[in-house]
């Protein structure tokens, strides 16, 4: 089971409080797992967590990826840092180790429709075949990410030590961390070694010295108005011209840029890129044109709602779930949903959590799932569960209309489960804010237990 976490007193220092409220960006976010945050980050569960632990200042870009898999506002906390790389310089007597400088504009001109943007592609993410790369573009590659991984390794102090699982979730002050030095060191050895090869293996083939910096095509400097932002991942991103994978692509986007959006509407479902779940939002390009919130690092602020595009789809506005059993001495249930403009659907139950340390029910996600063949339905084994429903007589369950992960509705169906009881449950009432919980955690990108 995972630690808690180290308390953090915000009054000790300034580095202290940055940690402090980068926990409270992972607390408005659900409070997800490290490794769920690794998923959509693109660093280690350790190296999230360490960033959160005030033992040290992270690097910019660990807490931008950080802020960015809550789904916080990114250009805040890019301030945020500057502010804390100061008064810490400020406070050794040193030049900060990087200035806040101001962003430079953008060339004007948009990314145009490319080879591969054609409508009716099978996967947002997945543009067309890209160039095969020969085997020096592969070592060069090969060296610069190993070098990258190895340079991660040893900036964030990565554990890397042979048959000794790191609990992301625990204390990231723990000590005992010399005994990561010989796994860095091993890597640090690997990437120069993978490094030298990409120098070397092109020129007894016949190729070039790897370019001293690779060029990234342009990224749109949209005007209008911005409500949000994100960046993007895949190799290809696609501007479509409505919130569908049939409509038209607008312009295609490079990764790492960052785009303004203006707002979001609902289309079709599309499975997010690094959560694997499936998400109905599509932003607002503000010059224009939609993107797949599944291929975007970043979501629209809390509260906000959807508008309505052309194309699109409109609000969830009923839903009604029931409960069947798959057969005689199934340790199963199959929950299912119905509704009107359903396009995904969470499940949560209000029990005690397995192993926890203080007994005690709380919300927890059963499933979340997009329309199938079979229509909105849910897989439930009870399994040791069974004797807590036996003893208070049934447990709350509800059926709740979501946008995507961390996207809940106010579309919500709660019902009470009784053991042997199928069909339609009978209704619960639920206070305003206990159903608000119930909703968040029925809606939450799934979590590792």
């Amino acid at each position: 089971m995972a630690r808690k976490p180290r308390p953090i007193d915000p009054t000790e220092g300034p580095l202290q409080a940055f940690a402090y409220d980068l926990r409270e960006v992972r607390e408005e976010a659900g409070n997800p797992t490290y490794r769920a945050l690794a998923g959509r980050a693109g660093f280690s569960a350790t190296t999230l967590s360490d960033a959160a632990g005030g033992v040290r200042q992270p690097s910019l870009e660990v807490t931008l990826a950080y802020v960015g898999a809550c789904g916080g506002d990114v250009d805040r906390w890019k301030h945020r840092w500057h502010e804390l790389d100061r008064e810490l310089a400020a406070a050794r007597g040193e030049p900060p180790a990087r200035p806040d400088p101001e962003p430079a504009p953008e060339p004007a001109t948009a990314p145009g429709s490319g080879p591969g943007s054609e409508p009716g592609s099978a996967a947002e993410a997945i543009p067309g075949p890209a160039p095969t790369p020969g085997p020096a573009q592969d070592a060069r590659q090969n060296g610069r990410d190993a070098l990258e991984n190895g340079r991660d390794a040893l900036e964030n102090g990565e554990e890397a030590e042979l048959g000794s699982p790191s609990d992301a979730d625990g204390d990231p002050a723990e000590p005992g961390r010399s005994r990561r030095w010989p796994a860095v060191l091993a890597a640090v050895v690997l990437a120069v070694a993978i490094g030298v090869s990409a120098l070397v293996l092109p020129k007894l083939i016949g190729g070039s010295a790897p370019a001293a910096s690779m060029v990234v095509p342009p990224c749109a400097d949209y005007a209008g108005p911005v409500a949000f932002t994100g960046r993007t991942y895949g190799t290809v991103t696609r501007v479509r011209q409505g919130p569908s994978l049939n409509a038209d692509s607008i312009a295609e986007y490079p990764p790492g840029c960052a785009v303004s959006f203006s707002g979001f509407c609902l289309g079709d479902v599309i499975k997010d890129m690094t959560s694997n779940t499936p998400d109905m939002r599509w932003f607002k390009v503000s010059g224009g044109g939609v993107i797949s919130s599944g291929v975007i690092h970043g979501n629209p602020p809390k509260g906000m709602q959807p508008e309505m595009c052309q194309g699109g789809s409109p609000m969830p506005s009923s839903i009604s779930m029931t409960a069947s059993q798959p057969g005689m001495g199934s340790d199963a249930i199959d929950l299912g949903a119905t509704g009107t403009d359903l396009g995904i659907v969470g499940f949560a139950g209000y029990f005690t959590p397995a192993g926890a340390a203080v007994p005690g029910p709380k919300w927890q996600q059963i499933g979340f799932v997009a329309k199938s063949d079979s229509g909105f339905s849910s897989p439930w084994r009870l399994g040791p569960l069974r004797s807590e429903i036996a003893e208070r007589g049934g447990i709350p369950v509800v059926a709740v209309a979501c946008l995507g992960g961390e996207g809940p509705t106010d579309t919500v169906d709660v019902r009470l489960y009784r053991p042997g009881v199928a069909g339609e449950l009978a209704r619960v009432e639920l206070a305003a804010a206990e159903q608000a919980v119930a909703a968040r955690a029925a809606c939450a990108f799934p979590r590792e237990n």
